[in-house]
């Protein structure tokens, strides 16, 4: 997701409101001549999860374009009630971000989405702006005409309905639990993922914009930065802040399980020449456990060479252990709370291999690889990003050495820039948003992409590496949290911060209040 300084900041509180390139034409010529605009593989039909659709071209319209077969309707906005009782009111919260889909039975479900940052402006105060982070659980369920709606029955909104805010506190597990006991409350809660035995994990990003920008006070920087395990079907159950996954600007997490079962989650530091990371449960998976993240080992990956990924570069690598059982680290670290407090040091202190913005990652149901989105990295000239695939040896995910490809790069040639979210359909198409920041978006480089956008891009088959555009988001917003309802009928995404710092957006103009609000929304075929 983006970040930004404090000059942007400041700015902001100004303001009104074998890589897939081989696979792509080599030229211009896909440039309509009377637009800067790609027109790269619009018209080009997909059979996707979701039904047939015809690859559409950028745009900068402030709207979120679909190709004509397709609608969406709005499940919520900033702004609107998630509990609206005699005996308490609960908002939706603000920057909307990863949406996990959680079935009660086959027309009914709970969303669990992550609210990312706040605009001060619009929510004044820490008080108010910690009600509005973190997590908001609600119930869904299909109308007479299939589709996903908010569920307005009082009774079913008081029995689900909750938020996990920057106020509830937190266990916490693993090593830093001799420094803290407990945790207060979550936010800067990016991407996430769904746990095998049910619960689900929200990602601590920039969690340094609490303190740096918003100016928070007593904000104890330690206590965020950390992977958080919540149980979204009992409400108001205490969240857990699992420390043995290590601090760092986590963007998400994915999961997998090592041939003897052990639970696997790979992780990435979104920060500019930072490294991806993975942890190794001690315990082997057992439906009847839920048990897995307290303890285990944690690993950050080191390449065979510096690479430079505007490149299609690929070799081989190996994941070193994080613990004071190496040497160098036990010379440097009192502790293995110490050393998971300064986790981005440690990884460094092994020569772990610097990246260019690992955000989402996600696995491949199908080959077990692992795909993880390089945003860019302006200090090292990647404007475009990539995105970067690891296989792990054997093709088991608790090996300790990988090969790895610069898989696909982003720019003209392919049509996409920037991925942030990835995730993979029950097809294996490998589902990318794009994350251009406000600042930059249609400008110079970025000028033929228009706004950010959802892409697919089919694995086998007639379109085999294209990237087609499925969605183009309004201005100034991201598409993220990309999701799937259980039958791959429904795409549930987050339209967050339309009208973001340098643009212009009244999207989704709610009762004709032509005002910018994040939004999650749901796409169907007609």
């Amino acid at each position: 997701m983006n970040s930004f300084n404090r000059r942007d900041f400041l700015k902001f509180l100004g303001l009104s409101s074998t890589a897939l390139v081989l696979n792509s034409c080599s030229s211009l010529s896909f440039l309509n001549s009377e637009s800067s605009l790609s027109q790269l593989n619009s018209g080009l039909s997909l059979k996707s999860v979701l039904g047939e659709f015809k690859a559409i071209a950028a745009s900068e319209l402030d709207e979120l374009v679909l190709d004509e077969s397709f609608t969406y309707n709005i499940i919520r906005s900033w702004g609107d009630k998630i509990l609206n009782s005699k005996s308490k009111n609960i908002d939706f919260g603000y920057n909307n971000d990863y949406i996990e889909f959680l079935p009660l039975n086959e027309k009914e479900a709970l969303l669990f989405v992550n609210h990312e940052s706040v605009n001060p402006l619009e929510v004044i105060g820490e008080k108010a702006q910690s009600k509005v982070v973190g997590v908001s659980i609600f119930k869904i369920k299909q109308n007479s005409s299939s589709e996903w709606v908010f569920d307005e029955d009082l009774t079913e909104q008081e029995k689900y309905n909750w938020t996990v805010d920057a106020n509830r506190i937190c266990k916490v597990s693993g090593p830093v639990q001799e420094e803290y006991a407990e945790m207060k409350g979550t936010l800067a809660n990016c991407s996430g993922t769904k746990t095998l035995w049910g619960t689900v994990l929200t990602c601590e990003e920039n969690y340094h914009n609490f303190k740096d920008l918003y100016l928070w006070q007593d904000f104890d920087m330690n206590q965020y930065g950390w992977i958080v395990e919540i149980d979204p079907y009992t409400k108001n159950s205490i969240p857990v802040k699992h420390t043995a996954l290590g601090k760092m600007a986590h963007e998400n997490a994915a999961l997998a399980l090592a041939d003897n079962s052990q639970v696997v989650v790979y992780m990435g530091d979104d920060k500019a020449n930072e490294h991806i990371y993975k942890f190794v449960s001690d315990k082997v998976f057992n439906e009847n456990d839920k048990d897995y993240l307290s303890k285990g080992k944690l690993y950050v990956a080191k390449f065979d060479k510096s690479l430079d990924f505007t490149k299609a570069e690929s070799g081989s690598g190996t994941w070193e252990l994080l613990s004071l059982e190496n040497s160098t680290l036990k010379k440097i670290f009192k502790s293995e709370a110490e050393l998971l407090l300064e986790t981005r040091k440690a990884a460094k202190l092994l020569k772990a291999s610097p990246t260019d913005r690992p955000e989402s990652i996600t696995v491949s149901p199908k080959s077990k690889e692992v795909f993880i989105a390089l945003t860019n990295n302006y200090d090292k000239g990647n404007d475009f990003g990539s995105i970067f695939k690891i296989s792990e040896s054997g093709q088991d995910h608790g090996s300790l050495s990988f090969n790895y490809e610069n898989f696909a790069l982003g720019g003209e040639e392919t049509g996409f820039t920037c991925p942030d979210n990835i995730q993979f359909a029950s097809d294996n198409s490998l589902w990318i948003a794009t994350d251009i920041s406000g600042k930059a978006i249609n400008k110079n480089q970025y000028k033929f992409h228009g706004n950010n956008s959802l892409f697919v891009i089919p694995l086998e088959g007639e379109h085999s590496g294209k990237a087609l555009r499925f969605a183009s988001a309004p201005n100034g917003a991201e598409l993220c949290g990309i999701c799937f309802d259980e039958k791959s009928q429904t795409l549930f995404l987050s339209v967050q911060h339309p009208g973001e710092i340098g643009t212009n957006s009244s999207w989704p103009n709610l009762n004709n209040d032509k005002k910018a609000r994040s939004s999650v929304v749901a796409i169907q075929k007609k």
